[in-house]
């Protein structure tokens, strides 16, 4: 990877708070902002208790919709011996 395209992803994580940058010298140090990540790990959370709760609830709505077990097969083996 060359430098122009390092210094650019780091640029992006800086933009998105992700990571802190600071020159000492003639160097450049970089540090993650963890605090940042509570952000993303607090919208994963929620998100994935979102679409948990509402998978659940298609998954009632389909057993609700589908025919007992028992009766598919019979049906289906009353099919075969017609």
């Amino acid at each position: 990877m060359s430098l122009p395209a390092f210094s650019k992803h780091v640029g992006v994580l800086v933009d998105a708070g992700l990571v802190r940058r600071r020159k000492v010298g003639r160097s450049v140090l970089c540090s993650l902002e963890p605090t940042a990540l509570d952000e993303v790990a607090a919208w994963v959370t929620d998100t994935a208790a979102f679409w948990r709760a509402t998978l659940d609830r298609l998954e009632r709505v389909l057993d609700e919709q589908s025919p007992p077990q028992e009766s598919q097969s019979r049906q289906h083996s009353t099919e075969q011996d017609a």
